[in-house]
């Protein structure tokens, strides 16, 4: 080893400092580690030379710079527990969001619901009921001079629904709303009020924000009727989808006589 190393120190070619120590490191491993002054000491130059690193020897072979290995890290223990914990806050979260919508949603709506009758003929004519609502306030859902008297007379019941039908090809949208009443006597005077221009009137579903797809967008200048039957009145409104109603429009009377007969709840 010591012919070798003179070798390399004088060579043509000679071997550089750096190099030198690698060569020994190769040889003996970490039990002789020796530092760069050490080596110069030795005669080896403390440069490498362009073409050295080509260069053969004749008794000891090139060495090559070898890649050093470079170890994966691998992720603390605790992250996939952390993972799991945080995937149980969000679900728990979602759940709670998720509750205090609905409950939110089901205050809102007041009681109203979507129909759970598909259709039904009265009168000769087919409807489509879209909605249907219960209460026991009236007068929360009244407006005008009848909001005063139902106040004053508190009904039993209210019962609301809206119906979708078609007169000569044309779309059209029922509104009725009955209130029960404890005796025929109450019952009879409200009619006779709500039969009266410019009393007001009970809120249809629509105009509290139950609207449907396709559906009119109020019940503006309706054809109105005011049936009192025992104990109960039925209001009655029906108005076209898309165009123009008038109270007066006999087609539009028609419709709101055949609905008489609908049902008022699902």
């Amino acid at each position: 080893m010591l012919t070798a190393m003179r070798e390399l120190a004088v060579a043509d070619r000679p071997c550089s400092v750096e190099q030198a120590r690698r060569l020994l490191a190769e040889l003996v491993g970490d039990q002789a580690r020796m530092l760069i002054g050490e080596v110069a000491a030795e005669g080896f130059v403390d440069a490498v030379t362009p073409d050295l690193a080509t260069a053969n020897t004749m008794l000891i072979p090139r060495i090559t710079d070898q890649p050093t290995p470079q170890r994966r890290s691998r992720p603390p223990r605790w992250l996939p527990m952390a993972a799991l914990g945080l995937l149980a806050v969000l679900l728990i979260a979602g759940v709670a969001v998720a509750m205090n919508t609905t409950g939110q949603g089901a205050s809102a709506a007041q009681g109203n619901r979507p129909a759970a009758t598909p259709s039904v003929t009265a009168g000769g004519v087919s409807f489509s009921q879209k909605g249907s609502g219960q209460a026991t306030d009236c007068a929360s859902h009244a407006y005008g001079d009848l909001r005063v008297w139902l106040s004053q007379h508190p009904c039993h019941d209210l019962a609301r629904a809206t119906y979708q039908t078609t007169s000569d090809g044309h779309p059209a949208a029922v509104a009725l709303a009955d209130v029960t009443f404890g005796d025929p006597a109450t019952a009879k005077a409200f009619g006779t009020e709500a039969n009266t221009p410019g009393t007001g009137g009970i809120a249809d579903l629509v105009k509290e924000g139950a609207h449907w797809t396709g559906g009119p967008t109020s019940f503006n200048d309706a054809a109105y009727t005011v049936l009192v039957r025992a104990a109960s009145v039925r209001l009655t409104e029906v108005v076209w989808i898309g165009r123009a109603s008038n109270p007066t429009d006999p087609a539009l009377t028609r419709l709101a006589t055949a609905a008489a007969s609908l049902p008022a709840s699902s």
